[in-house]
């Protein structure tokens, strides 16, 4: 069955942008059709961008996102998704400058900043990450995932208190966030703080069973852990 597609523009647009979120498979035709007849719709680009990501056709989707920001430089998302795909593709430096751009246009938009954060850490670039994750929890100081990942940021660098800080502020927004209370064990091991230490990797192992294994690599570290020769009094331990 085909669709009809409206003469109008935006009418247009807004019934193609739908079939794209539905996963309509006729939603290409009607983009098709849109930007046949409205070559410089940026946001009809832009949608296309979206579903040729969603069909995983990268390049092709890299493709239709520059022809969005062609047609319009100030449009968010097409620089927002394109540097996504770019970080999908591992092609970090490119996707670093296309988040920078999208915060030239929208410096309050969080996710963005997040994204470009966990792109300059995959560049090893310690400092820019940390200042970018510092930037985020700024903007929104409940976004747990942010302050996670400034507690990576902090630790990589070997700030461990304020890396304590940070993993207990992801766990104070977010309590059953379990990963941040397998990291904040490993800094508070790492300052030398090991009981407390294993009073969190209790709770850890509370919320999710499956980060024993981990806890048990970091507990017996040479360096600030503890030699366990029997592994189920370590579990009882951590269980108990």
């Amino acid at each position: 069955m085909s669709i009809i597609v409206p003469n109008d523009p935006e009418k247009a647009f807004l019934l193609a942008s739908s079939l794209v979120e539905m996963g309509d498979p006729q939603a290409l035709t009607a983009l098709a059709n849109l930007l046949k007849h409205h070559p410089k719709h940026a946001r009809g680009w832009s949608e296309l961008g979206v579903l040729f990501k969603n069909n995983l056709e990268h390049e092709a989707s890299l493709g239709a996102f520059e022809r969005a920001i062609e047609a319009d430089p100030s449009l968010v998302k097409a620089h927002f998704i394109r540097a996504n795909v770019l970080h999908a593709l591992y092609r970090f430096e490119e996707a670093k400058q296309g988040y920078k751009r999208a915060l030239e246009i929208s410096p309050n938009a969080k996710e963005i900043c997040l994204n470009l954060g966990l792109t300059l850490v995959k560049l090893d670039a310690k400092i820019e990450a940390r200042e970018a994750f510092e930037r985020v929890v700024a903007l929104d100081p409940t976004f747990s995932e942010a302050w996670f990942n400034l507690g990576l940021a902090h630790q990589d660098l070997h700030d461990l208190s304020n890396a304590v800080m940070a993993y207990r502020s992801a766990l104070e927004h977010r309590p059953d966030y379990a990963e941040a209370a397998v990291n904040l064990g490993i800094a508070l091991q790492e300052t030398g703080a090991m009981d407390e230490a294993i009073a969190v990797y209790r709770q850890a192992v509370s919320l999710e069973p499956k980060t024993f294994y981990r806890i048990t690599q970091a507990i017996t570290a040479a360096s600030t852990g503890r030699l366990w020769l029997n592994l189920g009094d370590l579990r009882r331990l951590l269980v108990a």
